[in-house]
């Protein structure tokens, strides 16, 4: 959970910091490799961000069949932050569509996963999907990526603050207004400034 709340507000210098997870503990060396290429990408640093995620892509191939559902379960959220990190690391690049792509993969993964409360992947894929969608001049094809994340987590602060900039970027001004006081709503007692849907 400490590394699920680092990775989701962007705290990039406690992510390096974080003690690495015993090796035999798959899936928590998985996230800790995913914050720390995370934070390394946002920070410039391509190279380590490539190495951590060339780490990440063999624990996720190291599983290979799945012999129980949390097996199976485990395997799948390995896929999902490899798929985030390799867009993330695309992203940086400026290689939008190949971003985009990742992304696209990891949301299909993260829809298909059992269903839990809370979720086995706590953090929307369709966050990042629909920022770099953003970034990428693609305005409206990032609403619907919002509103889709809207259908599946209403009233998401998030993804009300993501929707407001599609939607302004596309001059749709009056119902930017009306999602913006929605998102004003529900960020009332929020500490965070948001300026965009993820750090």
């Amino acid at each position: 959970v400490p590394l699920w709340s680092m990775i989701r507000f962007g705290q990039g210098h406690e992510l390096l910091r974080e003690p690495a997870p015993h090796k035999s503990l798959r899936l928590h060396q998985g996230i800790w490799r995913l914050g720390r290429g995370l934070a390394l990408a946002a920070t410039g640093r391509l190279p380590g961000a490539e190495g951590e995620h060339t780490v990440l892509a063999g624990l996720a191939k190291r599983l290979g069949r799945d012999r129980t559902s949390e097996e199976k379960t485990e395997r799948a959220l390995l896929k999902i932050a490899e798929r985030l990190l390799a867009g993330e690391i695309a992203a940086r690049h400026r290689k939008y569509d190949e971003a985009i792509t990742c992304f696209k993969e990891a949301v299909r993964l993260e829809d298909s996963l059992p269903y839990m409360e809370p979720p086995f992947w706590p953090i929307p894929v369709r966050h990042y999907l629909g920022d770099i969608l953003l970034v990428a001049g693609r305005p409206a094809d990032a609403e619907m990526v919002y509103r889709a994340d809207l259908a599946k987590n209403p009233d998401n602060g998030w993804a009300f603050f993501g929707l407001m900039q599609s939607l302004r970027d596309q001059d749709k001004g009056s119902e930017a207004d009306a999602v913006e006081q929605q998102f004003k709503a529900v960020w009332t007692y929020a500490e965070v400034t948001l300026t965009a849907s993820r750090f």
